[in-house]
């Protein structure tokens, strides 16, 4: 699989393969955030990959909680230069774009920043700079993340949603 950029000019598509050295890899992208000069990539294999498509250069990061490889990261959205990554099981990470490094996360088990489940789906920043989550599987549901108090607001818990 990998990717595939179209070209209005030539009215052509050109495939990327998603390469990890030394690594089996299904290169079936899960989702991707622009940034303005490249691309991030999600897959379902661990980590993320960064694409510049002017370069035609691909660097790709594994990304771990402690000791256990982050599996299924699907890179969500970039706030205030920190790549919001979310995954199958274990919460929202958040990758510094310049250190390239995790710099914290949000699990449902966190004493602060708790998030109401850790099989992040999707994520969006609205026109207020809200940022809202979304999440799949066990409790499911959508949150609001509070920027002054590094808090969630879970939608789930109010009596007329549920």
């Amino acid at each position: 699989m990998g990717l595939f950029l179209h070209s209005r000019y030539m009215n052509h598509f050109t495939h990327i393969p998603i390469e990890r050295t030394g690594k089996a890899s299904t290169g079936i992208i899960g989702s991707m955030v622009p940034d303005g000069q490249g691309i991030w990539l999600g897959s379902d294999d661990l980590g993320i990959t960064y694409y510049n498509p002017v370069t035609r250069t691909q660097q790709y990061y594994e990304l771990y909680n402690g000791e256990t490889p982050l599996v299924e990261c699907k890179p969500l959205l970039i706030h205030k230069g920190t790549l919001w990554v979310g995954t199958e099981s274990h919460g929202i990470h958040l990758f510094d774009l310049k250190t390239k490094q995790l710099i914290g996360h949000y699990t449902a088990t966190s004493q602060t920043g708790r998030i109401p489940g850790n099989r992040v789906n999707c994520a969006l920043q609205d026109s207020n700079g809200y940022i809202w989550i979304g999440f799949n599987g066990g409790p499911g549901g959508i949150c609001r993340f509070n920027e002054q108090n590094e808090s969630f607001y879970d939608f789930l818990s109010i009596k007329q949603f549920s």
